[in-house]
């Protein structure tokens, strides 16, 4: 641990307990009361005077730790030391404290490059961060770890990227920290350039361009591949051809950006295209599942919503505002919880049931586009769109069959749902009534 005050490491921690007495006196209950009134009526609310006047005494024990200074005394908690600032140091601030970095040759050719005069270099002063008393460094180091700065010289930050800074041994992209040893190659295309798989965007081409020039003189050449793509379809070929197995952050993956996003979506259009054309009678089904799963679902909504309209209707006539407000808000929590576990259900039947009609790579198209951002795998490949195989799964015999048992469902569905609100209908008529 680190002394905030003086920076000494020499801390030694302590534990300290504080046993406190407590006693309370149990009055009327509120809650039990409106328990009771929603069940039996206004005889309920005498359910609140259940337990009242008992005396109940505990003891709470509190345990506090602390660390204290041995160099200067100071006296800090945890607390204290997620409130002190990250201490940084900037290689053209500090040259002398980093001696050992003096012949690395990213440092020399940083030196070399940029030590002068790099206001009128490509490293200017519109895209980079170069001293650590600059407030926009803050929004740089806010999502990286401390660690990652102890004993390493910042050569800069990227003032255009928010998270991206050049040490003298990695780059750091947010929550990511790469070595630069480890850089195989280094892709651009429009205004986003591509660090193995993880994605920097820029506000435009030319700051994307400036950033793709800076690598370029830093890194390697000859260990590293700096490739150009004019299309996002060849761009995504190679980061998927040249993915590690570890995602380590989804947020800065290629497969969380916007591109791949609408790149799937286009890909399940084309998709569903082709099997509408190839396989009509199979596109046919799946589209019929669909229209038979919003018969069943929507019902559940209308139902819940109408039924909340009643209760409050209710309440408000015959109980007044606040009790109707209060039997809206309970009801529609308990009644919210049983139509989501319904729907739920529902869906899960149905997306197997949809499943069966849909080739392999058209049903992981359907998966991914299903999937938030954060949570695609980037595996859907360009060439998969054209791959059919034969299909395991049965089609329906007969429409006019598949009807009939749908409709059965309709009006099973129907029939419960309006025993159950009159129910609940009557239920609150008499409770607001009595």
């Amino acid at each position: 641990m680190r002394c905030p005050k003086c920076g000494s490491t020499n801390c030694q921690v302590f534990v300290s307990n504080n046993v406190t007495m407590h006693s309370s006196t149990k009055g009327f209950g509120a809650g039990k009361a409106c328990c009771g009134s929603l069940c039996l009526g206004p005889i309920g609310l005498l359910c609140g005077a259940i337990g009242s006047g008992k005396t109940k005494t505990w003891t709470e024990e509190d345990q506090q730790e602390y660390w204290i200074c041995q160099n200067c005394g100071s006296r800090f908690t945890q607390s204290d030391m997620e409130l002190m600032p990250i201490s940084v140091w900037f290689y053209l601030d500090h040259i002398s404290d980093f001696v050992e970095y003096e012949n690395d040759p990213i440092v020399k050719k940083f030196m070399k490059g940029y030590a002068g005069d790099w206001r009128t270099s490509i490293l200017s002063e519109d895209i980079i961060v170069r001293q650590s008393n600059d407030e926009r460094f803050i929004k740089h180091k806010d999502s990286c770890e401390e660690k990652w700065f102890e004993g390493t010289p910042i050569l800069f930050a990227v003032e255009d990227c928010t998270g991206v800074i050049i040490t003298g041994k990695d780059i750091i992209i947010d929550t990511v920290r790469i070595s630069l040893n480890n850089i195989l190659y280094v892709a651009i295309q429009n205004a986003t350039i591509y660090i193995g798989t993880y994605c920097l965007r820029f506000s435009s081409h030319n700051k994307a361009e400036k950033f793709f020039e800076i690598l370029k003189e830093l890194l390697d050449s000859e260990k590293v591949d700096f490739i150009r793509f004019d299309s996002y379809d060849e761009l995504l070929v190679y980061l998927q051809d040249n993915q590690s197995g570890e995602n380590t952050s989804q947020k800065s993956h290629f497969s969380s950006q916007i591109e791949y996003e609408n790149f799937v979506k286009s890909l399940t259009e084309k998709g569903f295209d082709k099997m509408k054309q190839e396989r009509p009678q199979l596109y046919r089904n799946y589209v019929q599942t669909e229209q038979d799963e919003e018969k069943l679902r929507q019902p559940l909504m209308i139902a819940y919503i109408i039924q909340i309209a009643i209760i409050f209707l209710i309440r408000i006539i015959f109980a007044g505002f606040w009790n109707a407000i209060f039997n809206t808000i309970i009801w529609g929590i308990i009644l919210g919880v049983a139509w989501f576990l319904c729907d739920s259900k529902i869906k899960t039947q149905f997306e197997e049931e949809k499943g069966k009609y849909l080739p392999p790579e058209l049903f992981a198209l359907v998966t991914e586009n299903k999937l938030s951002a954060l949570q695609k795998t980037g595996n859907i490949r360009i060439a998969e769109i054209s791959k059919y195989v034969q299909l395991s799964g049965l089609e329906r015999l007969q429409d006019q069959n598949l009807n009939i048992s749908i409709k059965q469902q309709q009006n099973y569905l129907y029939g419960i749902l309006v025993a159950i609100s009159v129910c609940i209908t009557i239920f609150h008529l008499f409770l607001a009534v009595s």
